[in-house]
């Protein structure tokens, strides 16, 4: 599924932006998150990255819409 996400965020140049705290829980890492964290690579799948609130708002204040998918 997450390869299907990548490709279309490939395709149409969507941003696909993971909330920090959701990807904590999980043990999703992206570069900057490996590095804090002390770890040696990041594991999260091309084409995503981590952000939180503060980016989460400046979309919704800039955009038409807002799509969210819950746990």
């Amino acid at each position: 599924l997450s390869q299907l996400w990548s490709a279309l965020a490939k395709e149409h140049n969507i941003d696909l932006v993971v909330c920090v705290a959701a990807a904590q829980r999980r043990g999703l890492l992206d570069n900057d998150e490996a590095k804090r964290n002390g770890k040696d690579a990041s594991n999260i799948a091309e084409g995503f990255r981590i952000s939180g609130l503060g980016q989460l708002i400046e979309a919704g204040i800039q955009s038409d819409r807002l799509v969210t998918f819950g746990d």
